[in-house]
């Protein structure tokens, strides 16, 4: 691959960790972790993959930094012996009082005779890569990031990210609880390439309309087909009594693999337990009885308590001014679309169809 053409830009994909293993176009994967148990998991993807036979003789991997009293950093590197050129990208993880830890991108911090011997980068100069995006991430969520792109070929390889912290003892199951709610509660597969935030309160019912009527038809017209991904944000309104309460047990059954299926239980009998209070009578219904023991024990973790309060924080930032909002996204181009119904669907499949030009 010549005429390269650096890039360095990050966009959110979801709050799940996705597997590139069988995907077409694998450069190379792997992964780098600390004694502190933070993990970067990469996968470098070439888009769209190459012919049989091509190659990009593009050498890459990462390490890892451990200062005492520093936040972990990771560093994610590429060499290109071709051109004697070195480039690539910290990740830095923030894993203060809150919950996922933050994650930031900065430039790479190495030089090129810090980088591992076989590479032989001692001699070779740093790329020039633009300015890093100021977004900050959660750990266990999977960011796409583009480092490379021949503006000749359209080639680009797009690297996958993800930060967590692997699991050492109670404490540490204890830190990764809210990531791993993350993961199940998005539906399809967030490589697809528009991403539909939802911000939804269980007691809501426009939102049991959206849940009932509108969301089959996103999932037939763009999730299955693969063309969209939904992630959903819980937005627990002060005005109903019993959405909080919801919320916090959907997001703890999605440790059980079980957010959809409560979330479906919730909606389908929302006037029951809207005005009797009782909301885990219906949550109850939709689980085993081992499942159930689990899902009311975690209900109570501050994890998920805390995931829960920073779906409202974040709807709240955005801002969401009604139940349910959409967020729909491609690249940096991000539309909200409150109030999605019937009456409105085709305003949204013309908005999603466009980003998908």
């Amino acid at each position: 691959m010549t005429n390269k053409q650096t890039i360095l830009s990050a966009l959110l994909l979801a709050a799940c960790a996705v597997s590139h293993a069988a995907q077409p176009g694998l450069i190379k994967q792997g992964s780098a972790t600390g004694s502190d148990g933070w993990k970067l998991t990469y996968s470098a993807v070439a888009k769209p993959p190459l012919a049989p036979g091509q190659h990009i003789g593009i050498q890459t991997g990462a390490s890892h930094t451990e200062v005492p009293g520093a936040p972990p950093v990771f560093h994610r590197f590429f060499a290109d012996p071709v051109n004697r050129t070195y480039f690539g990208y910290d990740v830095v993880v923030s894993a203060g009082k809150t919950n996922p830890a933050a994650v930031k991108f900065q430039p790479l911090s190495l030089r090129g005779d810090q980088l591992p011997a076989e590479y032989g980068a001692a001699g070779f100069h740093a790329a020039a890569i633009p300015r890093f995006p100021a977004e900050t991430f959660h750990a266990g969520q999977t960011i796409a990031v583009d480092v490379l792109k021949n503006p000749a070929t359209g080639l680009t390889v797009v690297d996958y990210v993800q930060v967590t912290l692997e699991p050492q003892g109670p404490s540490r199951e204890k830190d990764t609880t809210a990531a791993a709610s993350a993961v199940a509660k998005t539906i399809g597969n967030p490589g697809a390439p528009v991403c539909i935030e939802l911000f939804s309160d269980f007691q809501c019912p426009a939102c049991k309309i959206f849940h009932e009527i509108i969301l089959p038809m996103i999932l037939t017209d763009y999730v299955i087909t693969g063309k969209a991904y939904i992630v959903n944000h819980e937005f627990p309104l002060n005005m109903h009594a019993y959405s909080r309460v919801a919320a916090n047990y959907a997001t703890a059954a999605a440790q059980v693999g079980k957010y959809q299926t409560v979330a479906d239980a919730l909606f389908r009998n929302q006037q029951e337990w809207g005005t009797s209070g009782k909301v885990w009578d219906t949550v109850a219904s939709a689980l085993t009885p081992a499942e159930q023991q689990k899902v009311q024990a975690l209900a109570q973790d501050p994890a998920i308590l805390s995931q829960v309060q920073q779906d409202f924080d974040l709807g709240m930032a955005q801002p969401v001014r009604q139940t349910p909002t959409l967020f729909v996204s491609r690249g940096a181009k991000r539309y909200a679309f409150p109030g999605p119904a019937q009456d409105n669907y085709t305003i949204l499949k013309s908005l999603i169809d466009q980003l998908l030009k």
